[in-house]
């Protein structure tokens, strides 16, 4: 659950849906489309088993942002949507994949400000899931070149 500042709620999943549609808006410019409409309606399906039973922060006594689960649930729930993704479309999930792996990177470096610092006790951890996020993505860009080579050389024999 997103908790905005003024204290709105947002379901992570509802911030898909609204992300999912934007995506469709922009349809005309994204390839593939389908993957990526795909992606950004389900880039935070696995934070649906979290919604389910509404937490509260002990510290403050109001609902819980997605921001301070702990981390191994955070990432828990990560992988139960990526590979959700992943069954429906590989490259939906490698995509998926990149953003869940973004939010402990600064979103790869393009966005400093949004890198989620922790403690040097968990860091191990984050660090194997993001190494472990890489390694989905170039499995799988290897994966669709291996594809296209096939393609490409069965058309052109």
């Amino acid at each position: 659950m997103i908790v905005r500042p003024n204290g709105d709620l947002v379901m992570q999943v509802d911030h898909a849906v609204v992300s999912g549609r934007l995506a469709e808006a922009w349809a005309d410019v994204i390839e593939p489309r389908e993957a990526v409409i795909t992606a950004a309606r389900l880039h935070d399906i696995g934070w649906r088993h979290w919604e389910a039973e509404a937490r509260l922060n002990p510290d403050t006594g109001r609902p819980a942002n997605f921001l301070d689960v702990v981390i191994d649930e955070h990432l828990r729930l990560y992988r139960l949507g990526i590979d959700e993704v992943a069954a429906l479309d590989p490259y939906a999930g490698m995509l998926v994949s990149m953003h869940a792996a973004g939010i402990y990177t600064g979103r790869f470096g393009t966005q400093p400000a949004l890198l989620l610092t922790r403690a040097p006790d968990v860091q191990e951890v984050v660090d194997a899931f993001v190494a472990e996020q890489k390694a989905r993505s170039e499995e799988h860009t290897s994966e669709l070149q291996s594809r296209l080579h096939l393609v490409c050389r069965l058309l052109l024999e």
